[in-house]
């Protein structure tokens, strides 16, 4: 149908006069062409329209049926034509009711009339606003609110039980609100458990954590538990409770940040923002810029300083040390050239700490510094290609001096210097990923510690098909294959070994290989994996570990699924002619009975271990553990509708022991279990 062809739209649309191309409700409502003329009507007598509005045009004069099967409404140039209403009795009115709430901002609709003599003819174009109020453009609230009750109703040889009804919940609470230009948003955790004398602060319902955020134009701040987006050889996943602020200058591309944050992580509702006190609080700023406007990712400098006491035991933690105190600061600059194929990062960073902030020991000055390079070469894709050729070659540097500390890094070993190449290539179903580090400690050549050196090096090999090998080929009943390879090596030698102390010198050698085949509807995997280590002072024993394993997974019509396993895991302690073994099988399955209704879940495992060659403890015994659920589902959770759930388990478990059978045990737990989900959200539109 004509209304279908919107090219011949356009086409013509630059070669005509339209009376009105471009109306805004609020001050032209009017549309006219020849003798058609519409009316937009606002609702509410409001200069916007919400959401859920029904946008109605009022016809002035005279349209019959087919008229109307002439015009084509576009709303954001999307045809919604099969969505409008019109009935030729009086009052002409025509409504679009939508189905999804309008967008939020900014819309237009446009009617065009595609005439029977192939004119065409724009009638009319309006542009409205879609928001909740005049104060504010939108707001929301949702919730996501959880309650698992668990109930013991039967238990037998078990001690030391909890309470026999358990409780714990959630309860995720989220607000937004935005104008024009501005938006602030809030998010809260609520946890509640029965057993509050097993919680950190004795509380049946505390606060998990707590972030407001609030962005206006080129401002940007955050108050509560929240990380900054800086990482750094000084600050790195530090997330704790605070306040921090950012701002975008235009000069340079850059931009400005200011935080002050808690030292140690706490939740709960407690201490306020986290940063009244000065004892235990990190200060500081940050600066990124990009130079090049054009490419921002071509090169950006960051400059960071911070300032910081405390101690880190955390929330829970019987932390019993002093406070420790220091300053940091950091430059790093990362860059990429020639069309992104080449990336340089250097960073630099220094600082000052007291490891017993108020004590008699000065605090000490120490580096660190990082270097990155990596090439990365990617093919144009040719015909016959799944993937081009994929390359990348890199080579890193890290040394971090003995005494080199920030508060706000605490993943960061101090005293450490790494020197590793890598290297990852990929071609249609193949990849490959190695590495090659030495790594060695004792930087200020401290003669109370060891002087150690730790080389690494790991080499994998993964195949994928893309599709199932051809039916024909013997090997098609295997399946379609997945293949891995991974070999390792870690030595750890002493260069120099400090007076007193054990020297060092062992090596760990690991091997494993993996395949996998898949069908429609089931599949096979098999591994094997060997561990062999040795250590060449006898200080320790030398060991070899074997390990094979059989998997399975089989999907039996629409509703059941069944996974065997079986796993052998054997020991070998090679000075002192000692062994043990491990044979693992299992099998589980889920089933539906009903569907989105009643299903269930079934494990059996069972686990032969045998150590009567072990030199230094003899066992040979069984376990055995069962168990099974089945679920009822009484109501569907859905926006603002609570769901509802019942399931009933058992556990059982029993413990054989060959040598001594006064140590047997059979024991089992029965539970009757419900968990209550109520996702919230409003408005809320059906």
């Amino acid at each position: 149908m004509a209304r279908k062809v919107q090219w011949q739209k356009r086409l013509l649309a630059g070669g005509r006069n339209c009376l009105l191309s471009s109306i805004a409700i609020m001050s032209i409502p009017y549309a006219q062409a020849n003798d058609l003329t519409l009316k937009f009507e606002n609702a509410n007598n409001q200069s916007f329209q919400t959401p859920s509005d029904v946008l109605e045009f009022k016809v002035i004069g005279s349209l019959n049926t087919e008229q109307f099967q002439e015009l084509v409404f576009e709303l954001n140039d999307i045809d919604i034509t099969a969505m409008i209403e019109f009935n030729e009795s009086a009052p002409l009115v025509i409504k679009f009711n939508p189905i999804q709430p309008l967008a939020y901002g900014n819309n237009q609709i446009t009617v065009t009339q595609f005439k029977s003599d192939g004119e065409i003819e724009e009638i009319g174009n309006w542009q409205f606003e879609v928001r909740q109020s005049t104060l504010y453009r939108e707001a929301s609230f949702q919730a996501q609110v959880d309650l698992n009750i668990d109930h013991r109703i039967a238990q037998r040889n078990l001690m030391d039980l909890p309470y026999r009804t358990q409780a714990q919940g959630s309860s995720v609470l989220a607000t937004a609100i935005k104008g024009d230009d501005w938006e602030l948003t809030g998010q809260m955790d609520l946890l509640y458990t029965s057993e509050k004398e097993f919680t950190a602060r004795g509380k049946s319902v505390d606060m998990g954590e707590f972030l407001i955020a609030a962005q206006t134009g080129r401002f940007y701040t955050q108050v509560g538990h929240h990380s900054l987006t800086t990482n750094s050889l000084i600050m790195d996943s530090f997330h704790r409770r605070g306040i921090s602020s950012q701002v975008s200058l235009g000069e340079l591309n850059s931009s400005v940040s200011g935080f002050m944050l808690r030292t140690d992580d706490i939740t709960g509702f407690q201490k306020g923002l986290g940063i009244s006190q000065k004892e235990n609080r990190v200060s500081g700023v940050t600066w990124n810029l990009a130079p090049y406007e054009d490419d921002p990712e071509k090169l950006v400098l960051s400059f960071g300083w911070l300032d910081g006491e405390g101690n880190q035991g955390g929330e829970g933690v019987n932390f019993s040390g002093t406070n420790q105190k220091g300053k940091a600061w950091t430059f790093a600059a990362d860059g990429n050239f020639f069309e992104r194929q080449l990336r340089m990062r250097i960073e630099k960073a220094s600082s000052e700490f007291d490891f017993d902030a108020g004590g008699a020991e000065s605090a000490l000055d120490d580096d660190a510094q990082s270097f990155l390079v990596s090439y990365h070469y990617s093919s144009e894709m040719k015909e016959g290609d799944l993937t081009p050729w994929d390359w990348v070659l890199g080579a890193e540097s890290l040394e971090v001096g003995s005494f080199f500390k920030s508060l706000a890094n605490t993943h960061l070993p101090a005293d450490k210097k790494l020197n590793r190449i890598f290297s990852t290539l990929s071609k249609d179903q193949w990849s490959f990923d190695a590495s090659f580090g030495e790594e060695e400690n004792n930087l200020d050549n401290d003669s109370n510690f060891s002087t150690t050196e730790i080389t690494q090096w790991y080499l994998t090999a993964n195949y994928a098909a893309s599709e199932a090998i051809d039916e024909n080929s013997f090997w098609s009943w295997l399946g379609t294959p997945s293949l891995s390879l991974a070999i390792s090596e870690n030595e750890i030698q002493d260069l120099i070994t400090a007076q007193g102390l054990d020297a060092q010198d062992n090596t760990t050698d690991n091997l494993m290989l993996a395949a996998s085949f898949s069908y429609d509807t089931w599949s096979w995997s098999i591994g094997w994996g060997e561990d062999n280590f040795e250590d060449f002072t006898n200080f320790q024993v030398d060991s070899e570990t074997e390990s094979i394993n059989l998997d399975a997974s089989f999907l039996i019509g629409e509703s059941w699924q069944l996974n065997p396993s079986i796993q052998w895991l054997e020991t070998e302690s090679i000075d002192i002619d000692s062994q043990s073994s491990n044979f693992l099988y299992s099998l589980s399955s889920s089933f539906v009975i009903v569907p989105d209704k009643l299903s269930g879940v079934f494990q059996y495992a069972r686990n032969r271990l045998d150590a009567r060659q072990h030199l230094f403890y003899t066992e040979d015994g069984e376990s055995e553990n069962l168990s099974a659920a089945f679920s009822l589902n009484l109501s569907e959770a859905n926006i603002n509708q609570m769901g509802i759930d019942l399931s009933l388990s058992y556990e059982r478990q029993r413990l054989i022991d060959n040598l001594d059978s006064l140590n047997n045990l059979s024991s089992y737990q029965m539970f009757l279990n419900f968990v209550l989900t109520l996702p919230y959200s409003a408005p809320h539109n059906e």
